[in-house]
């Protein structure tokens, strides 16, 4: 007798079966496992992928041993094939022989469990590398399914996809890999290769220039570093162990954590914890007989201000700022949004003419003060930057498109309702409520002077 592949009740009948296990390995190999404080962990099951504990190579054998005897008596077939051995140890360990009923197991360097890969030295690039992976796969997906479509690019639509079905993917599991790391340089490195990627795609979707500033971009779009959303759903996780009773399973190794951290100097979850939360003000109390709460908001706030800080890019003139960071000047001066409820990626409108609209507002247009500064053969000293359409010699930037051109002046008459006291700078025109009469309004002056 048996099931249909999918039938919902298998996963039942399985629990009924596999639920003695942890009785069975307790009663037959009592001395095997990992000791966490009062307790000694042996198993890790989650549906039917087991993960077996011990701090011994024999141990190890008496507890697959075990689980193949439990299993026979069962009826139930273990899979030698899918099974590893991971030796988890900073060094180098020689092989040990490992069987399971009379076949060799293999032993491996790392081993994905429950979608995550865990290596042998705990390092957690070698988590995330898959991660970037499959998020790469999936976005590929995303756009072989749009193309079928045959429907227009839309801005807003394919940042909504991003969202929905990109972002997810690279925070999986980030409860675990999203703060912590015991070699920090590596880790960093890591996350930020994620981070790369997401920006590179955000940058393919707005067809930006590579060097477009990530602060820029994501203020434009009114978007916020993964690093927020991994910090906060460690730290939502690291709460909700915290919040356990006392006594419980995993409230012991968080207990168990934070001692080896603050008594054993090890580098583990609690210990990276308390260096990340340091990099933004905030102490974690050194204590280890209690899991303490920590303040999430607070902490995620702190460091959303940390990574949007835009140092000494909003001090200068756009006109007068020194050749670097003129770019990110310009926009926090000129273009950054007041509100961030109220987006122009939002309006109704073409995607490729939204493109335009956005590569206008973050510097990577064909205006002459930016075509001027691009290195090599094209470069021109910005005074000579001038606007080839009004003659005036004035340089060819964003305000002079604006307000200033006079080649321009018919449109400005058209638009007239635009220009008005409260709008005469440059930041207060695009903060203005008509967004779309100012998106028109760009777009016809690009297209005037054909940009």
């Amino acid at each position: 007798m048996g099931l249909r592949q999918g039938c919902p009740l298998s996963a039942t009948l399985f629990g009924l079966f596999i639920d003695g296990l942890h009785h069975y390995l307790e009663t037959v190999v009592p001395g095997a496992g990992v000791q966490i404080q009062h307790l000694r962990l042996r198993e890790l099951v989650y549906a039917d992928d087991i993960c077996l504990m011990a701090s011994s190579p024999g141990q190890l054998q008496a507890l697959i041993d075990a689980l193949a005897s439990y299993c026979a008596t069962l009826h139930l077939e273990i899979s030698v094939p899918k099974t590893k051995v991971m030796i988890v140890a900073n060094v180098s360990t020689v092989l040990v022989a490992f069987t399971c009923n009379g076949n060799p197991v293999e032993q491996v360097t790392s081993f994905r469990y429950l979608g995550l890969h865990f290596h042998q030295s705990g390092a957690i690039s070698h988590v995330i590398q898959p991660i970037k992976a499959k998020a790469g796969g999936s976005w590929a997906t995303v756009q072989r399914r749009h193309s079928l479509l045959q429907c227009g690019k839309a801005i807003n639509l394919h940042l909504r996809l991003l969202h929905a079905i990109l972002v997810p993917v690279m925070q999986y599991g980030c409860e675990v890999w999203g703060m912590h790391s015991p070699r920090v340089a590596i880790a960093n490195g890591a996350r930020s290769g994620l981070q790369h990627l997401y920006d590179h795609y955000l940058r393919t979707i707005c067809d930006l220039r590579p060097s477009t500033p990530r602060k820029m971009m994501l203020a434009e779009l009114g978007l916020l570093p993964l690093q927020v959303f991994w910090w906060r759903q460690a730290l939502q996780f690291w709460n909700s162990l915290a919040a356990l009773l006392a006594g419980s399973f995993y409230h012991t190794v968080c207990l168990d954590n934070l001692t080896d951290a603050f008594q054993g100097g090890a580098c583990n979850m609690a210990s990276s914890l308390a260096s990340c939360l340091q990099s933004v003000g905030f102490d974690m109390p050194r204590v280890c007989d209690v899991v303490p709460l920590l303040d999430v908001d607070g902490v995620v706030e702190s460091l959303t201000v940390t990574l949007q800080a835009t140092g000494d890019s909003a001090s200068f003139c756009p006109r007068q700022a020194p050749t670097q960071g003129v770019v990110s000047c310009t926009y926090e001066q000129w273009f950054r949004p007041y509100s961030a409820r109220r987006r122009y990626c939002q309006l109704p409108v073409s995607g490729r003419r939204m493109q335009r609209f956005l590569q206008f507002r973050l510097g990577c247009h064909g205006l002459p003060v930016a075509t001027g500064r691009l290195a090599g053969p094209g470069h021109v000293d910005r005074a000579q930057r001038v606007c080839s359409c009004c003659h005036s010699g004035a340089v060819g930037d964003e305000r002079h498109l604006v307000f200033e051109c006079v080649a321009l002046a018919p449109l400005r008459v058209r638009y007239a309702s635009l220009f008005t006291n409260d709008t005469n700078t440059m930041r207060s025109f695009f903060a203005q409520r008509d967004h779309l009469g100012v998106f028109h309004y760009v777009m016809d002056c690009l297209d005037l002077m054909h940009i």
